[in-house]
């Protein structure tokens, strides 16, 4: 990549600090996005392999971002350097964030129905804003994280940030948006490659859980699950909800079957 990309902005006219004006040459995002061979043909030479290269440089924005961004930050030539960002800020990034975005929707449309058990992730996608929004709801509350896409995409890479945290604990959901945050950095910038690991994060936690035998809801006032059980009838109870019935009934003892609680040691196996 170093040597071919070296080339590449030498040609274009990056290292000499006079970058090709593209709007002054008549490339629109059409020809950035597609080579004509044939068309290219009928022009000059030197207009050829211009379009060429910056077709080339669209694909591999596009689909081998890592590769560019490490040859970015280790390219020692400071004039291309300086020229570099916002020549691909004004005529590449718009184009490689829109796709970026589109492929998301298709991903979307893609999707099967969940399952009975299972939530259905909603996503919600926002190009004036830059923004992917992946939201799960239960009893009512949403858990919710956003992708945030830079001006500067595909050289700094996505943010990920959690909106509203449901079911977990802080450590555990800050764990899923660093998760969520490695699968699309290693996976060559793919936003689709994040909300799968969020989704599969959320319904593994979700899968199997049961409704808190007290208050009859899966998420406690504190957006916990469950995480209290009786040993006896194997009920599951939100610690909070368990708290507050031995407080008002006096005793220490399951609500169903009346057998006693160890509250400190009785915690389920699936942990919150």
């Amino acid at each position: 990549m170093e040597p071919f990309l070296n080339f590449m902005f030498d040609v274009l006219g990056h290292s000499a600090g006079h970058e090709l004006n593209l709007d002054r040459e008549g490339f629109s995002q059409s020809f950035i996005r597609e080579y004509d061979i044939s068309l290219a043909k009928t022009e000059p030479d030197e207009r050829s392999l211009h379009w060429l290269l910056i077709n080339l440089l669209y694909l591999t924005l596009k689909y081998t971002p890592n590769l560019f961004r490490t040859w970015y930050l280790e390219c020692r030539i400071k004039q291309t350097k300086n020229s570099i960002k916002p020549w691909l800020i004004k005529y590449f990034s718009p184009l490689i964030i829109s796709d970026a975005l589109d492929e998301v929707a298709k991903w979307v449309e893609e999707q099967e129905a969940p399952a009975d058990d299972e939530q259905e992730l909603v996503v919600k996608i926002s190009k004036a804003a830059r923004e992917v929004i992946a939201e799960y709801e239960v009893d009512e509350e949403k858990a919710a994280m956003a992708i945030r896409i830079p001006a500067t995409f595909p050289l700094d890479m996505v943010e990920v940030v959690g909106i509203n945290r449901v079911a977990v604990n802080e450590k555990k959901w800050q764990g899923w948006l660093l998760s969520t945050q490695g699968a699309i950095q290693f996976g060559n910038g793919g936003i689709t490659d994040g909300l799968y690991t969020f989704r599969r994060n959320f319904i593994g936690t979700m899968k199997g859980q049961t409704e808190c035998a007290i208050c009859y809801s899966i998420v406690s006032s504190d957006k916990r699950l469950p995480d209290k059980a009786c040993g006896t009838c194997h009920h599951s109870y939100h610690r909070v909800c368990l708290y507050k019935w031995f407080q008002n009934s006096g005793r220490n003892s399951c609500p169903l079957c009346r057998n006693p609680i160890d509250y400190i040691g009785s915690d389920t196996k699936r942990k919150t």
